[in-house]
């Protein structure tokens, strides 16, 4: 693999993981037009390492203050919502790398997929939005949606903070619980990875590929966090549907030419 593809595929990757299109689903489009035959997780883990730093750059005063404030049961409560609305993705997405991954890692299910996470952002046009606290039903069900994430092409921003919008928690609210939901994800995945023997032999042959790729993800990653914060204040976040529709008609028609 070239350098300059590491460096595209994580500077996508910082693009796609904060706008609401599918980090994964991008990944494997851009393998396909590139001609990159690399099947499994370990570049998507790579590039999620960066992505995972930018977030916690950004976020960097709400986690201090979550830290240091941890008796204080407000926060308390909140790292407990957090470890509620992770325990989905982990069951759902260990259960699918056993059985499913090499089924649903193609274009044509990204192009599907793609197309189901333009409905949802479109539908985010007609939301009333409301200031409820978080809860645990609430945090359940985000965590929940998340899951479904787990397939290329169902954007796990996107489909968190759309949740989250429709239980009626704040944009502020939806888009912060949104991100600190994918901090241990992103963690346990690259737990997972360090611990594959053939994810190791991988990354040991090619350090500097999978290097760049953390490092474009993270520089991008710290870019369009903040540009998705300002798009969510502005009530953009539907604009991201049109978007979605046609990378999902481009994922279909080089499902169909390949």
């Amino acid at each position: 693999m070239k350098l300059l593809e590491s460096f595209i595929l994580g500077v996508l990757q910082g693009i796609a993981e904060f706008l609401p299109i599918s980090s994964s689903g991008h990944l494997l489009i851009a393998q396909e037009v590139m001609n990159v035959n690399y099947q499994g997780n370990v570049l998507e883990v790579a590039t999620h390492l960066g992505t995972l730093l930018s977030i916690i750059v950004v976020f960097r005063n709400e986690i201090i203050s979550l830290i240091t404030g941890i008796k204080n049961k407000k926060y308390q409560y909140f790292v407990i919502y957090v470890i509620i609305g992770t325990i989905p993705a982990v069951v759902f997405g260990l259960f699918v790398k056993i059985f499913i991954f090499d089924l649903i890692e193609n274009i044509f299910v990204v192009a599907i997929s793609l197309f189901i996470t333009g409905l949802l952002l479109l539908k985010t046009k007609k939301i009333k939005i409301r200031s409820l606290p978080i809860s645990f039903k609430i945090a359940i069900l985000i965590g929940l949606s998340q899951a479904v994430a787990v397939f290329p092409g169902i954007s796990r921003s996107g489909i968190t903070i759309v949740t989250a919008l429709y239980l009626g928690l704040s944009k502020e609210e939806a888009t912060k619980f949104s991100f600190f939901l994918a901090i241990p994800v992103i963690l346990g995945a690259g737990i997972l990875t360090f611990f594959d023997k053939k994810s190791l032999i991988l990354v040991a042959n090619q350090p500097s590929f999978f290097a760049l790729a953390s490092i474009s993800s993270f520089v991008a990653g710290l870019i369009f966090l903040s540009f998705l914060l300002n798009v969510i204040r502005k009530d953009n976040f539907y604009l991201f549907s049109y978007y979605c529709f046609f990378a999902s008609a481009l994922s279909l028609a080089i499902s169909i030419i390949k």
